[in-house]
């Protein structure tokens, strides 16, 4: 009696269409990075927004694992691999930035309730912090509007 035979077992090829993690991280910083340029044309291009030219700055969303990375290049606002070592990081629940981003929050408060943490460079922050502040909401596309309610 012989015993099982071994049948060669051959590497299965990944398809090509089957984007590696790094294509596909790509390809999911692509759509935000061209919602983030269009809601913010007007401070992008009133250079509102070129304190963070060079710099990086990380908001982390607790609860929901993000971590967008920003900064600007030439004018044109930059979404960056979430690794990006980073100049400032802004820590705090998805439920703090979602009243920051309809207004509904003092930032200060935040920070000062410890609801928002801020690591790193403090003055990228407050300038970050200025920039949004001065955003004007009906200045927003309309979707941008409607979805944060505002």
């Amino acid at each position: 009696m012989s015993g099982p035979k071994e049948v060669p077992m051959t590497p299965i090829a990944r398809p090509a269409a089957v984007p590696s993690l790094p294509a596909l991280d790509a390809l999911l910083r692509l759509p935000a990075e061209a919602a983030l340029n269009h809601a913010l044309a007007a401070s992008l291009s009133d250079g509102r927004l070129g304190f963070l030219e060079g710099r990086v700055l990380v908001l982390e969303v607790q609860g929901i694992g993000l971590r967008l990375a920003l900064t600007v290049l030439r004018g044109r606002l930059l979404v960056l691999p979430p690794a990006t070592a980073a100049d400032t990081v802004i820590r705090g629940p998805a439920a703090i930035f979602v009243g920051l981003a309809r207004r509904r929050l003092d930032p200060d408060t935040a920070f000062f309730q410890r609801r928002l943490v801020v690591e790193g460079d403090t003055e990228l922050a407050l300038a970050a912090k200025n920039a949004l502040d001065g955003i004007d909401a009906e200045a927003l596309p309309p979707l941008l509007r409607r979805a944060l309610r505002l």
